[in-house]
């Protein structure tokens, strides 16, 4: 996470609310963090954040009003999220998104599962994902689909970084011969929600 905290760092932001927050640990890696900012984290398990304000909500029915946070974030949560109720977690990111949403996946074609570490899970339909992986639903989408998804949504998707991730096998290998930008371990997609796009233009 503390990986994953740099990407959000780039912006400025008065209010972020991390979906699918955890135990917060996206918060205790954001730098240069100071009381006037709202910090809100959703999850369905009931946490104590000291950092942070958590909140027990599903992910498809958000609490809050529209624009309520200016950057929305969602870290390793979409593969968790039945493949049903995908499109409504974008609406309610797209609907309470005030200026950007940043969210992340894993590769599902990266020759090593993220969740199992089994080589080539990953190509294996995605109704089979959830066979190898103990804790839960899981079912890996395309960056493809998730894009064309969030195109759908509302959102204009600006900026696609490929990732890499130290903690899997031959991860630290990838990164220091830079092979992760051909074999990137997920994605991190950057968008707007178009009601924005427009007041930029």
């Amino acid at each position: 996470m503390k990986y994953f905290s740099s990407f959000v760092t780039k912006y400025h932001f008065d209010s972020i609310l991390d979906v699918g927050c955890g135990k917060g640990l996206l918060f205790n890696h954001i730098e240069n963090l100071d009381e006037s900012k709202l910090l809100i984290g959703v999850d369905l398990q009931r946490k104590k954040g000291k950092r942070y304000q958590h909140i027990v909500a599903d992910a498809t029915r958000l609490p809050f009003k529209n624009d309520a946070f200016s950057l929305v974030t969602a870290f390793s949560l979409l593969e968790h999220i039945p493949k049903t109720g995908r499109k409504q977690l974008y609406k309610e990111m797209q609907r309470v998104a005030g200026k950007e949403l940043v969210i992340q996946l894993p590769n599902r074609y990266f020759i090593i599962e993220s969740h199992t570490f089994l080589p080539f899970f990953g190509f294996l339909p995605s109704n089979m994902h959830s066979f190898a992986y103990r804790g839960g639903y899981v079912a890996v989408p395309s960056l493809k689909n998730v894009v064309h998804s969030l195109k759908e949504c509302g959102f204009g998707v600006h900026t696609i970084e490929k990732c890499e991730a130290s903690f899997l096998p031959f991860g630290r290998l990838l990164s220091r011969t830079g092979l992760h930008r051909l074999f990137p371990v997920g994605y991190v997609i950057f968008a707007r929600p178009e009601k924005h796009e427009r007041q930029i233009r």
